[in-house]
């Protein structure tokens, strides 16, 4: 009984850990995608709104 139960715990966490990667992968590429826009916010302001005619 024991083992079984420490089985299915065991199987339990491996489902975890691949939920918890496919979240990190998005919030990974939710950043990635905020630091791309945030530098193009500084370059905007950096060269006063020139950017605009090119984005």
């Amino acid at each position: 009984m024991e083992s079984d139960l420490h089985k299915s715990n065991k199987a339990h966490k491996k489902v975890g850990l691949k939920k918890y990667a496919k979240w990190l992968n998005i919030f990974g590429g939710l950043i990635s995608v905020a630091s791309i826009f945030f530098v193009v916010l500084r370059l905007k302001v950096y060269l006063n709104e020139d950017v605009l005619v090119f984005f």
